[in-house]
């Protein structure tokens, strides 16, 4: 099996999400200044808008956060 067989694609991952309780947050202010709507974001169970001192409030009490 090669290193390429292994890797799983973004959007399995993204797929997979919901079962491992992983939210996604969006940052409303970001979106604001990129003009980019609600609706033209993924469809996820677990996505939510966020601030900045929100986020960090959510990220402090997680185990691992990505932030991108």
């Amino acid at each position: 099996m090669t290193t390429d067989e292994m890797q799983t694609s973004l959007s399995d991952m993204i797929e997979l999400s919901p079962d491992f309780d992983i939210h996604l947050l969006a940052c409303d202010m970001s979106m604001r200044a990129l003009g980019i709507q609600r609706d033209e974001l993924i469809d996820h169970p677990k996505l939510a808008m966020c601030g900045a001192a929100p986020f960090i409030e959510r990220a402090s009490a997680r185990k691992l956060t990505l932030f991108v």
